[in-house]
């Protein structure tokens, strides 16, 4: 990684919906140069408020934002929630319309789909019980009801 200027200032990278840190993989050692870099995790959570608070949670106290697509909505209540925090803001292929339901579930139909798909790829392509991202008894990469998706009890 490039050297960190002292004044640098850290930049939280917040993906797309059913977009991982991968997305940006190519840009984050650009980026570094400029300050430390994190790509914030939003699949915990199926409201974007309670997005915003996990990743507000895990942020530094003050930081650069980017958002795209469902990330800059996230980043929109980000601001929302503790604007102080953010001292530069990019949106990048987002909209700037407040969340409805109907928003919320056209955005967690493809999500339920993604954990479905994943889950089949690890129980039939993949499966590594060695694999530290496969579910154990004292964690998972996945939230609980996905888990009970990727039992065998589904699949036998």
């Amino acid at each position: 990684m490039p050297a960190v200027s002292p004044d640098s200032l850290p930049i939280v990278l917040v993906p797309g919906l059913n977009c991982s840190a991968r997305l940006y993989a190519e840009q984050i050692p650009e980026l570094w140069r400029f300050g430390p870099v994190t790509v914030a995790d939003h699949t915990r959570d199926a409201a974007i408020a309670a997005m915003a608070s996990r990743i507000l949670a895990a942020a530094p106290p003050v930081f650069a934002l980017a958002g795209l697509s469902l990330g800059g909505y996230i980043a929109f209540e980000i601001m929302r929630q503790a604007p102080q925090r953010v001292a530069n803001l990019a949106l990048l292929d987002t909209m700037a319309i407040p969340e409805t339901a109907e928003l919320t579930a056209r955005r967690q139909a493809p999500m339920a789909m993604a954990r479905v798909v994943y889950c089949l790829w690890q129980r039939f392509l993949r499966f590594d019980p060695e694999d530290p991202i496969w579910p154990t008894a004292t964690g998972s990469c996945f939230p609980p009801d996905t888990r009970r998706c990727c039992s065998t009890r589904c699949f036998t």
